[in-house]
């Protein structure tokens, strides 16, 4: 994985740290695969310390919320991951609308 990117996982919520982009995400994706897909509760995923995004950070994004389904929560989605999210019709999914 991208030494610029991290997860920490703590009570039941993801924080993701850094850029989310093509360079990053098959790192982040797994290590988060047996968090995201052993979930039975609420995972809270946490976007604060996002840098920068791309389109393979908003498949993650997407991949996440397939995966976890209605137990996944975005929280403090930074603008530009908003705008990739609004463009791209996905609002409703992330609850966002």
């Amino acid at each position: 994985m991208n030494q610029d990117s991290s997860l920490t996982v703590h009570e039941g919520t993801i924080k993701v740290h850094g850029p989310l982009t093509f360079a990053t995400v098959p790192g982040l994706f797994m290590e988060s695969s047996s968090i995201i897909n052993s979930a039975s509760e609420t995972i809270t995923i946490d976007l604060q310390d996002v840098s920068r995004t791309d389109s393979a950070g908003l498949a993650l994004l997407v991949e996440w919320l397939r995966t976890a389904g209605s137990h996944a929560r975005f929280v403090n989605i930074p603008a530009q991951l908003r705008r990739l999210i609004d463009v791209s019709g996905l609002a409703r999914a992330f609850g966002l609308d």
